[in-house]
């Protein structure tokens, strides 16, 4: 059963569950319904990590429950919107516990620089900043993760109203297979801070988020798309962004 019927913003997508199709600007595709149904389903839930089986148990429930049916899928969603699984925009997997929709969510009446809050706004006492993903491909650009990583711990430390876990504590939870309501139980904060960063060809892609653990929901996106100049600049942009949000400044 569809979690959606009215069209929605993926990053610079528009789904449109009712016709089975993707399109962007004069580009029209199209998907077939179980593969729409699944990306309407992650998308419904941005960010959180959804297993192969609960996909089955969802969408397959009388049949022989096996992963390829999900992952056949998940390879139309990806073709369909341009995506690469081992750098991707949209959809990304994580090993041994399935997938996520990592693309910012938008109602078709939000701009793309609209930053997408969730929930109701409350004050943010305690936050752990976990390390940048580099969604790049290209190892030799793991410095610009850790760059933005540490700009921002530096940044948000400097908010005496906010307790933030210092670089080491949370450094080693950048590949951890725990969720991250366990992260943030381990660590003892409130949100979790967490993003990604790609270069590609002469532009950056950056994207952040900020997660109320209590319920492993995103309550703050913000996404950085720009021609790269320096990653001075990159990560001075994005701990501006970051340090001005309304879920920490109140």
């Amino acid at each position: 059963m569809r979690q959606a019927q009215s069209s929605y913003r993926l990053d610079d997508w528009v789904v449109h569950p009712q016709l089975n199709e993707l399109s962007k600007g004069k580009i029209k595709v199209h998907l077939e319904p179980l593969a729409m149904d699944v990306l309407i389903y992650l998308s419904t839930h941005s960010w959180k990590v959804v297993s192969a089986k609960e996909l089955l148990e969802r969408y397959w429930p009388n049949r022989s429950a096996e992963s390829r049916m999900v992952s056949k899928r998940i390879n139309q969603i990806r073709a369909a919107l341009g995506d690469n699984a081992k750098a991707p925009r949209f959809v990304e997997t994580i090993p041994k516990r399935g997938y996520r929709v990592i693309a910012p969510v938008f109602a078709l009446d939000e701009t793309m620089e609209t930053q997408n809050r969730i929930g109701t706004r409350k004050s943010v006492k305690s936050m752990a900043v976990l390390p940048f993903r580099n969604l790049s491909g290209d190892t030799a650009q793991n410095y610009i993760a850790e760059a933005i990583t540490e700009e921002l711990i530096a940044e948000l430390a400097n908010n005496i109203a906010l307790q933030v876990k210092s670089r080491t504590s949370s450094m080693s939870y950048g590949d951890s297979q725990l969720s991250l309501p366990e992260i943030a139980k381990e660590l003892g904060v409130q949100t979790i801070l967490e993003g990604s960063v790609a270069i590609e060809g002469t532009r950056c892609r950056a994207m952040v988020r900020i997660v109320d653990a209590s319920q492993d929901k995103p309550v703050w996106v913000y996404k950085e798309d720009r021609e790269f100049a320096s990653v001075l600049s990159i990560r001075t942009r994005v701990a501006r962004a970051v340090s001005r949000c309304e879920w920490i400044t109140g």
